[in-house]
């Protein structure tokens, strides 16, 4: 396949779950504004902490197999071994519930002391203790779009995240107006509990054959690969967990409550944003690399094909929000939340080599190099949180951000290198030039927004937009008839 042929089916595949994650991302927005209105940066902070802390026993009780059973069954699907794809959906599923009940036993168990650990005090025992609910739910949820994810079913996936994330939002907004900051675990419940009802829906329409009665013995056995993968995962899933509570808990200790508000709000929108195109990306991506883990070759125009899309789509997104980070802060969350602007300016600066690294990253995985994805994920962390710890006294916010750039600037140099002495892989010339015209481009944008003011850094923000926006419409335009697409949207 050639270069062009791989770029266009990239974009295909993104183009698929594209729009639902467009509308996804729309509904979460509209939630967040509303629960931050409603709560202010302390609410918005113990949300934060509490999803944090939620997500850390979830993937510590899950030993990786949301992540390393898509592996095997995008394996299994491509061979079109309808039998063995059975057979390792079954395993699957039953390690996935035993995993979603060891994290609701987990939860129960530390309750106290992670009341203790995030909050300074017991307030949150019972709170704690009532998200095993949530825990458990999310789980097997996790495990019906793993399910999805293998077979890729990428569309069924977009249509179970939206409807999941429309009815979650609803609940979850009636909770807060009616019960304010003591809506925030029910909230969390009924969010879990809707994602575990929709995804079991979509998941029946797989309607993947019974594979019959399988002895623990040869459960272990098949499970075995899945989770020697996933431990590497998952490891690193808890590093960044823990990483991220401590961060949170520093925070609160250097600030308070609505510094941890602050840092919530900066980290959502930079992470909310960027997974229009990578969430969709993704979905897709990754069992392909896992199908294709053995042809050096093919992971090259692979990983060439997807980067170059990613820079095209992505990185218009990030030049505006660069330039308009102060606005962005106002648009989606309120004034209050204005000291964010320092994080958020930073993070998604870092966010532009976090999309050069992301389609090289996978590889390591594909491969099933888990101990090295496993050194160089916790290495990118260890950096990160040294600077913002070793650098707040002479940085305080701002440090979160510029540590968040610099890792990030590291773990691109770090991905590439090795990937070329070990795999033969590395960015191709076309997409070097379109990384420095995307550099130029933002970097007149965070120099309109760090040192200049009125008139002229608006001028200067837009520009840089607009001409992102038509340098990418030109290149998207090479793989598939863009204009095309417009004209006919625009005649309906």
């Amino acid at each position: 396949m050639s270069e062009k042929q791989e770029s266009k089916a990239a974009l295909k595949a993104t183009g698929t779950v594209g729009g639902g994650q467009v509308i996804n991302i729309l509904i979460s927005l509209i939630r967040t504004k509303i629960i931050a209105i409603i709560l202010g940066p302390s609410g918005v902070g113990i949300v934060g902490i509490l999803t944090t802390a939620t997500e850390m026993i979830k993937n510590i009780a899950g030993f990786g197999l949301a992540f390393s059973g898509v592996r095997d069954i995008s394996i299994a699907a491509a061979k079109k071994d309808d039998i063995e794809v059975s057979k390792i959906v079954k395993i699957f599923n039953k390690w996935v519930l035993m995993s979603a009940l060891l994290g609701g036993f987990i939860t129960l168990v530390f309750c106290l002391p992670l009341s203790t650990f995030l909050f300074s005090d017991n307030s949150y025992t019972f709170g704690i203790a009532f998200l095993s609910i949530s825990i458990f739910f999310t789980t097997i949820s996790s495990g019906f779009q793993a399910v999805m994810q293998g077979k890729r079913s990428i569309l069924m996936m977009a249509k179970s995240a939206i409807v999941a994330n429309l009815i979650s939002s609803l609940f979850s907004v009636l909770l807060y107006l009616q019960f304010k900051e003591d809506g925030i675990v029910p909230s969390l419940i009924i969010t879990g509990f809707i994602n575990f009802v929709v995804s079991y829906y979509f998941y029946r329409k797989l309607a993947i054959p019974d594979f019959g009665k399988i002895a623990l013995s040869d459960s272990w056995l098949g499970a075995k690969g899945m989770i020697r993968i996933g431990f590497f995962t998952i490891v690193v899933s808890v590093f960044d967990q823990m990483a991220g509570l401590g961060l949170r808990a520093f925070i609160a200790d250097k600030t308070n409550v609505e510094g941890v508000g602050l840092f919530t709000a900066a980290n959502t929108i930079a992470t909310m944003y960027l997974s229009i195109v990578l969430g969709a990306m993704a979905s897709d991506y990754y069992p392909k690399l896992s199908s294709i883990h053995d042809d050096n070759k093919k992971l090259h125009e692979a990983v060439n094909s997807q980067l170059y899309i990613v820079l095209l789509l992505a990185s218009p997104i990030i030049i505006g929000m660069v330039g308009f980070a102060d606005i962005a802060i106002r648009l989606l969350y309120s004034a209050q939340f204005i000291g964010a602007v320092a994080i958020l300016k930073w993070q998604v600066l870092g966010d532009f080599f976090k999309i050069i690294s992301w389609p090289c990253g996978f590889v390591f995985l594909a491969k099933g190099h888990g101990k090295l994805y496993m050194s160089y994920s916790i290495s990118y962390t260890v950096i990160y949180m040294s600077i913002v710890y070793f650098g707040w006294d002479y940085l305080g916010f701002v440090g979160i951000g510029l540590s968040f750039f610099i890792a990030q600037l590291v773990s691109v140099l770090f991905t590439y290198i090795y990937s070329y002495n070990k795999f033969g892989i590395h960015v191709s010339k076309s997409n070097l030039k379109v990384i420095a015209v995307f550099i130029l481009l933002l970097t007149f944008a965070f120099y309109s927004q760090e040192y200049l003011s009125g008139t002229f850094r608006l001028f200067l923000s837009v520009l840089a937009l607009v001409i992102s926006i038509g340098y990418s419409l030109y290149h998207l335009n090479s793989i598939m008839d863009v204009k095309g697409i417009i004209n006919k949207i625009l005649k309906r």
